[in-house]
């Protein structure tokens, strides 16, 4: 996640923060779920765009500009092949049987950079400084 918040700026792709994602997830042995994504945040949860956290084939076109802000929330799986299961709450999913993890960050494009919205009081990018 925090490699592809880096690469966020004005005039940078969505489909960049795909490949980002999914680039590091699989160097470290893991696969990147495709059926959930981050988002578009405004007056509403869940606007556009639709921020995928792999590599599109045909990726979106779509840039980042000054005052869109989106969540980047992508979910790593120790498998490739699992199914989903929603528990009767109608909102949780799980895949049973797949070890999975998923963190996510609200992100505002600012003038020359990027701001994260949700950081938490001392956290950093484990990334900072590489």
């Amino acid at each position: 996640m925090f490699k592809a918040i880096e690469i966020c700026k004005p005039g940078a792709k969505f489909s960049q923060i795909g490949a980002e994602i999914e680039d590091y997830a699989h160097d470290q042995g893991f696969a990147v779920n495709h059926e959930f994504g981050g988002h578009g945040i405004a007056h509403e949860l869940h606007l556009a765009p639709l921020v995928h956290h792999y590599r599109e084939k045909n990726g979106t076109r779509a840039e980042m500009r000054p005052g869109m802000a989106f969540t980047i929330e992508p979910i790593l799986m120790m498998s490739g092949k699992y199914g989903y299961v929603q528990w009767e709450d109608g909102w949780t999913m799980h895949a049973p049987g797949v070890p999975s993890c998923q963190w996510e960050h609200i992100i505002l494009i600012t003038e020359d950079g990027y701001e994260i919205l949700t950081l938490r009081e001392g956290e950093v990018s484990p990334f900072a400084g590489n």
